[in-house]
């Protein structure tokens, strides 16, 4: 009987050993994850490359999307809010650096409300690209248009529950719409920029729109703002011109004019980016755009928005004569809907003005 027992002892000591070394090896193949770690997982068609952001021994899963050299995004895209590993749930809060970067075929990207930082060109030379969602967690994009530098963008949408950034005609604002943060690359035809606008940010790099213009509200404009565009005109209803960012203007490719209030021209002469235009031309009353009314006006789509128009008349003609709204305001800021595209003739009290709608 004492034998049988020190055989079963032995036996079960044996089995011990084994089940130490099992567990030991296991433990050994799968260590635990450390903040920089790398990973790949695949949801549907979409490859993803991953870079653990956080310190896990806390408890926190959070991971970036770094670049892919393998397989590059394509089609329309939604990035989950979170990705399976190791039986955990890791939340996508950052895109990385160069993350979608010529992804040739990659047509639309959709981000989820848990990324809160977009990192340089992560976006960028994706020549098919043409609307990006973006979350309700978005806080930084990094120098703001060079996230998605070269890419023929033509809208931004955004959840309106984002406390930084707004949309408004498919280009991005800050939240109270103070300073154009991205005009999309994409954007065709002519663009007046709202009066609400104090500062101009990167935003017009690589635009593709044929004029822009900037409304007398506007008190700073950042380097590079129009570097890489091809805008033909500049029409600037600033009649303090002061000095703007590096390259703010000499960026723009090939040759453009710059239009500027009545009796301004020596004043923009003598600030070397805005001379950057081969010619500087005054306003006249036979322009288009020319203003014989004080009132901020402002074209954003089919919208004329204007402002100071508290208990006034404000009227509404197309080039035929055909009035299209008429109402005594009692409001003080009016947002008139036109019917179609063209120019029109907006009417004040005995104050008029062409506005172009395009």
């Amino acid at each position: 009987m004492k034998k049988i027992n020190s055989l079963r002892l032995r036996i079960f000591s044996i089995m011990m050993l084994f089940a130490t070394v099992a567990t030991f090896s296991v433990n050994a193949q799968t260590p635990f994850p450390n903040q920089g770690d790398e990973f790949k997982v695949t949801i549907d068609k979409l490859e993803l490359n991953l870079e653990i952001t956080s310190n896990t021994k806390t408890g926190v899963y959070e991971v970036k999307v770094i670049k892919n050299n393998e397989k590059k995004a394509q089609g329309h895209v939604v990035i989950p809010e979170t990705v399976k590993h190791l039986e955990k749930d890791w939340t996508i809060i950052e895109i990385g650096a160069e993350a979608f970067r010529i992804c040739e075929d990659l047509y639309s990207l959709s981000l989820p409300n848990t990324v809160k930082k977009i990192g340089a060109e992560a976006i960028s030379n994706c020549r098919q690209l043409k609307s990006v969602h973006l979350g309700s967690g978005l806080k930084t994009i990094h120098g703001t248009s060079d996230a998605f530098y070269n890419s023929q963008i033509t809208e931004f949408t955004i959840e309106e529950s984002n406390p930084y950034f707004s949309v408004e005609d498919g280009i991005l604002f800050n939240k109270d719409k103070s300073e154009i943060v991205i005009c999309p690359a994409g954007k065709t035809g002519d663009y007046v920029i709202p009066s609400s606008v104090k500062t101009i940010g990167m935003a017009f790099e690589c635009s593709n729109l044929t004029s822009v213009t900037i409304p007398n509200s506007v008190t700073k404009i950042d380097g590079w703002a129009f570097y890489g565009a091809y805008v033909k005109t500049i029409i600037s209803k600033i009649e303090n011109p002061f000095p703007v960012g590096n390259k703010a203007f000499s960026g723009i490719l090939g040759t453009h004019k710059l239009i500027v209030p009545k009796g301004t021209k020596a004043k923009y002469e003598a600030l070397n980016e805005w001379n950057s235009a081969k010619t500087i031309e005054e306003s006249t009353s036979s322009a288009v755009n020319n203003i014989t009314l004080k009132n901020n006006v402002s074209v954003i789509g089919k919208d004329i928005q204007v402002t100071e128009v508290a208990k006034k008349r404000v009227a509404l003609f197309n080039l035929a004569g055909k009035m299209v709204f008429n109402a005594n305001s009692t409001n003080n800021t009016l947002t008139i809907t036109t019917p179609n595209k063209g120019v029109y003739i907006l009417q004040i009290n005995n104050q008029t003005r062409k506005v172009l709608v395009k």
